[in-house]
């Protein structure tokens, strides 16, 4: 081996070697100093301790031979024992526990020493910030109100250890926000003083849990918890609406009204409902009668036959408590010669239709409501001339039975007086005809509640004239205003009574099959419109004008191009609903003819 060998063994092993023959030299390794870490500034809030790990090497020192130390320049922030060293050597920790109740900054050194006197040192900075601390309150009991009331002011105090009074917002919550919604808080107050008063809503009862909030800027919240008791009072039960009853007529058949009851804190079976007539005479109240029960009622009114007249009918509604609450309606009677008796041919009180077919053959079906019950031919069965159309019902000679009315192609009138379906004899009208060519009789109404039948005439040309009667001749006649239809695809197909005002209204089909109306005071147009729905269907017209169900209002029978019948029954201008006459076909060859 060489002496650079030699050299280099010994730097390794520390050994003492001989370079040379006879010349001994003793080699040392210089001792190291040990090695910590960087360690990173660090922050925390006030009062919070943090921990931090520590990364501590020595190449030539057993960690046995180490030892850490740590100290800062602010004992304030960080007084003695503040500042602990934990863990051992082996995975060493830096434990940091500022003083509670200061912040600020200071610079931390840490010391790693060895057993040969030789050091290393790492700095720091700490940054403690101020924490945030929940603002203070006082409580608020427990509440208890009654419906529709609103809670007295009730009072709080309020503080905040890093924040002024006000800036302090204050906000509510309520488990039952439709109780209690969040515009149920009314503050007030100033500084450290403050209020709250809870208005819930109106009608509602029940409880909530409620909470005030108290926030400070830095977002820090302190709730004040507290029940809402909102006791119920006693409310009247409700009826709906009935709207006024106008029948054109009256055989004595009852109509029955339907209506609803309720009560938010009584048994629907407690409610008691009473009926009571303004007008006796017209009505009595024994002809006032109560049926159904929970919230479904209704009133069956047995009006007197052949009797004219209103009565204002109330009906109260009475609860467990004697709560009470009441609604009226006018009920009338329209007692004309036109309505006096429905097209009743069989005696039964129920309207009939008339029907022709294509040779001139008439007949009667006699119906009940939608269902046929019977039929059978006129006598004499056949109108005779073919330019002859059945086209109405009607009582032309007060008799109280109805009458068949005809008209020619060429616009002259004429009737057959009837005893049920067999004929009594032929009544003329004076003048026969309308004074041109063109025009023909629709429908019939007593316009000014004189008693006798009028006639609506409508020309092919959209125009539309009345004459007034008495009895069968003509006393005037007059146009209507305004005096025609905008489009004569427009045509006149039946009368009725769709509103309260005693006047006779007009219903019209267009030719593409929409429904129409005109409310008519007198002859004067007052209101225009469609019914709803609007249209019944492709190839449905209407041919009949009549209140098939005895409820005081009219309805419409519609003919299909197949010869089929279905019923309308209306409310107002509005269909309540629809049903196919049983049965519903009475041949493709038979056209009904009214009564309209």
């Amino acid at each position: 081996m060489d002496a650079r060998s030699q050299f280099l063994l010994s730097l390794l092993l520390g050994f003492t070697l001989w370079s040379g023959p006879g010349i001994p030299c003793a080699l040392a390794v210089d001792p190291q100093a040990p090695t910590l870490g960087l360690i990173p500034d660090q922050s925390t809030s006030q009062g919070v301790p943090l921990e931090i790990s520590l990364e501590v090497r020595d190449a030539d020192t057993p960690s046995s031979g180490l030892a850490l130390s740590a100290a800062a320049d602010n004992t304030a922030l960080l007084p003695a024992g503040s500042l602990r060293i934990s863990g051992g050597l082996v995975s060493p920790r830096l434990e940091i526990r500022p003083a509670i109740t200061q912040r600020g900054v200071s610079e931390i050194t840490v010391v790693a020493r060895d057993s040969d006197g030789l050091s290393a040192v790492r700095q720091f900075r700490l940054t403690v910030t101020a924490r945030n601390v929940p603002p203070e309150t006082t409580g608020i009991p427990d509440q208890s109100i009654r419906e529709n009331e609103s809670t007295s002011e009730l009072k709080f105090f309020v503080a905040d250890e890093e924040s002024s009074f006000e800036s302090l917002k204050l906000s509510g919550q309520s488990s039952n926000p439709v109780l209690v919604p969040s515009s149920a808080f009314v503050f007030a107050g100033a500084g450290f003083q403050r209020s709250v008063v809870i208005r819930p809503a109106p009608g509602q009862s029940g409880e909530a849990e409620l909470a005030v909030l108290v926030t400070d800027p830095d977002g820090g919240t302190t709730p004040i918890r507290f029940k809402l008791r909102v006791i119920p009072i006693h409310q009247k039960p409700t009826v709906s609406e009935v709207l006024d009853v106008t029948l054109e007529s009256t055989t004595g058949a009852v109509v029955a009204i339907p209506f609803t009851v309720g009560d938010p804190d009584s048994p629907l079976e407690k409610l008691k409902v009473s009926a009571q007539s303004s007008d006796p005479s017209f009505l009595p109240n024994g002809a006032l009668r109560l049926d159904g029960e929970g919230a479904h009622r209704v009133l069956r009114i047995e009006p007197r036959a052949g009797r004219a007249g209103s009565s204002r009918i109330e009906l109260t509604v009475r609860d467990d408590r004697d709560a009470t609450v009441s609604t009226s309606f006018e009920f009338r009677v329209l007692l004309d010669a036109e309505n006096a008796v429905p097209a009743d041919f069989n005696g039964d009180g129920f309207p009939d239709i008339v029907l022709e077919d294509r040779d001139g053959f008439l007949a009667c079906a006699f119906l009940q409501d939608r269902f046929l019950v019977g039929s059978a031919f006129f006598d004499p069965s056949h109108i005779g001339d073919r330019a002859w159309r059945l086209i109405n019902t009607a009582d032309f000679n007060q008799d109280r039975k109805p009458d068949l009315l005809f008209q020619h192609r060429d616009g002259d009138l004429a009737a057959w007086t009837m005893d049920g379906v067999r004929m009594k004899g032929v009544l003329n009208f004076s003048p026969a005809r309308h004074n041109e060519p063109g025009w023909f009789l629709i429908t019939m109404a007593d316009i000014y509640g004189d008693g006798t039948r009028d006639f609506f005439f409508q020309h092919a040309d959209g125009r539309l004239s009345a004459w007034l009667m008495n009895g069968t001749t003509l006393s005037a006649s007059a146009s209507l205003n305004p005096g025609a239809v905008q489009d004569a695809r427009w045509r006149l197909v039946g009368s009725s009574y769709l509103n309260s005002d005693g006047h006779p209204d007009l219903l019209f089909q267009h030719q593409d099959g929409t429904l129409g109306y005109w409310k008519l005071s007198g002859l004067r147009l007052i209101e225009p419109g469609l019914l709803q729905p609007s249209h019944p269907g492709s190839g449905w017209r209407v041919v009949v004008v009549q209140d098939f169900d005895q409820d005081g209002t009219r309805d419409l029978m519609f003919q299909h191009d197949d010869g089929s019948l279905g019923i309308w029954y209306l409310k107002g201008t509005t269909l309540r609903e629809a049903h196919f006459v049983d049965p519903s076909n009475p041949g493709i060859h038979w056209r009904v003819a009214g009564p309209r």
